[in-house]
């Protein structure tokens, strides 16, 4: 199992790091089947992104700082760290209610973590400004990946064109089941994000639906970049999944950062 996967078009940009994390570190806890309480359940799941963490700082090297990560709450909320603002100031990681990162700060490692969830990692070239986005299906529904985009345009002058987008492992459209609302929620683009089987049971595309709101911000096609692992049922890796295990599972890491 790869402790992190990396997409090799992504990987072209200059000085940039990235990696879309799995669930390595499962072994190295004892597996959450055996948590025989909430307390060890929690201190599990911590220990899994701490383990993550160290990796990801680890193979990034010497000139990038340790992960930065938010305290993650499922909407549309994002936090910039401007390097000319907070060039030596990080704010309190548990304090930060918000689902996305965006920085031009060198050498600072931003992160997301997922179990099902999309997560999105976006990268300007030409002005060296990066982004880490967490779009669950509400997430993606507000347009978070949107809001980063157009954040990134209006406080760092990122033009679309030029921006290189990753999608990581997440729930596919094989597996991620949904229910009725979605067909009013996603109307517009119904036909191309939700298919029916034969029982008339409904499955949901979040990638289909970010990568369409990213051909609408003038994204190329080619600047975008797609992990087809599906966190459900993929079988040559192995990934955390709340709609498989409920509570019983850990948090995958995917990081960005763009070297000092």
């Amino acid at each position: 199992m790869a402790d992190f996967i990396t997409l090799n078009g992504f990987n072209s940009v200059d000085g940039l790091v990235h990696g879309f994390g799995t669930a390595f570190a499962d072994s190295q806890v004892g597996g959450f089947a055996d948590a025989d309480s909430f307390e060890e359940l929690e201190r599990k799941k911590d220990l899994t992104l701490q383990l993550a963490a160290e990796k990801a700082a680890d193979i990034s090297g010497d000139s990038f700082d340790a992960v930065f990560t938010i305290l993650q709450c499922q909407r549309d909320n994002l936090l910039v760290i401007d390097k000319e603002l907070d060039e030596n100031y990080l704010p309190a990681a548990d304090c930060i209610r918000c689902d996305g990162i965006i920085t031009n700060r060198p050498g600072l490692l931003i992160g997301i973590k997922t179990a099902d969830c999309l997560p999105i990692l976006i990268s300007d070239p030409v002005n060296r400004v990066i982004a880490a986005v967490h779009a669950g299906w509400l997430g993606s529904y507000k347009r978070i990946m949107m809001r980063a985009v157009k954040r990134m345009q209006n406080e760092f002058g990122s033009e679309p064109a030029n921006l290189q987008l990753a999608m990581g492992p997440s729930a596919r459209s094989c597996c991620y089941e949904v229910g009725e609302e979605f067909l009013e929620r996603f109307s517009r683009y119904k036909e191309q994000v939700l298919r029916a089987d034969e029982d008339g049971q409904l499955f949901f595309d979040n990638v289909k639906y970010n990568q369409l709101q990213a051909n609408a911000l003038g994204i190329k096609p080619e600047n975008i970049h797609v992990c087809d692992n599906c966190t459900m049922c993929d079988t040559e890796e192995s990934f955390y999944s709340y709609r498989k295990h409920g509570d019983h599972c850990g948090r995958m890491l995917s990081f960005i950062g763009i070297s000092k």
